[in-house]
């Protein structure tokens, strides 16, 4: 991974006609295993290889719906894992593409943000910003707490060594956006216009919006909730389709960490806009 990322090794394999990949990484390097598969695949005997995870990031959501676990603890033993990898079941997952049109410069804090949200590596195109969401997409205030995290991380990468430090260090900063009201989302409902399959959205008061393209959030939440009504499909992460949810503040995001409260359902479809 130091030395060009997977992208070398994908390219020695590109004669094979079968193999599977164990990526060893957090949900980011998994993004990144992708995006370097889509680069060399069409060419590759075998463009499409199974991959399986072994879930060593802070949330590992998508670890999590594919039942890779919650998180590596370094007990099983290694053997065990690579003959879980050989006889898993295969299963599919959408990806989808997230296209941005910036109205004005973009600053270097922002690309990094779009790059966090989208989970995925970018490719530029005049003025427009191309990504692959392999997880889900924040807008507002659940975008606003991630570029918190991540420039503090970036800042001192050494002291994010830990799994529960990691996560203790996100909830002091959504702690402390409670504690002094710091937002920058307020009223966001009456900033952004949002279309799903061509329809435009009556919008609750909210300050955040979460798409997402499966059902794990922020470390294994559940923003979507269990099925209640039957005004939506059952989600999977194979369907085709995005659910789209409101998040009132930083309150109710915390509530949906802990599991009290699901995400205000907003709609669910192909085409988000």
């Amino acid at each position: 991974m130091e030395y060009g990322g997977p992208l070398s090794g994908l390219h020695c394999f590109r004669h094979l006609k079968r193999f599977k990949i164990l990526v060893c990484g957090g949900d980011g390097t998994v993004g990144w295993a992708l995006a370097c598969l889509d680069n060399v695949g069409q060419d590759a005997a075998c463009p499409t290889p199974p991959m399986a995870i072994l879930p060593l990031g802070t949330g590992n959501d998508l670890a999590r719906v594919l039942h890779w676990g919650p998180g590596y603890a370094g007990t099983e033993d290694p053997l065990t894992i690579l003959r879980d990898v050989v006889e898993a079941e295969e299963i599919r997952l959408d990806r989808w593409t997230v296209v941005i049109k910036p109205d004005h410069a973009e600053s270097d804090a922002q690309k990094k943000q779009l790059q966090i949200e989208a989970n995925a590596c970018n490719t530029n195109e005049d003025t427009s910003r191309i990504f692959v969401m392999n997880n889900y997409f924040g807008l507002g205030i659940d975008a606003d707490l991630n570029l918190d995290f991540h420039l503090a991380r970036e800042e001192n990468p050494a002291k994010f060594n830990s799994r529960i430090h990691n996560k203790s260090v996100y909830f002091k900063m959504g702690l402390r956006k409670m504690v002094n009201q710091q937002t920058k989302c307020k009223d966001l409902h009456q900033n952004v216009v949002i279309e799903v399959d061509g329809k435009q959205l009556d919008l609750p008061p909210i300050e955040g919006i979460i798409i997402l393209n499966i059902l794990s959030w922020g470390a294994g939440a559940n923003p979507w909730g269990v099925e209640k009504d039957e005004a939506f499909s059952k989600p999977t992460h194979y369907d085709g389709l995005l659910e789209v949810v409101g998040v009132t503040g930083v309150v109710h995001m915390g509530q949906i960490f802990s599991g009290l409260r699901t995400g205000t359902r907003l709609a669910q479809g192909g085409h988000v806009r």
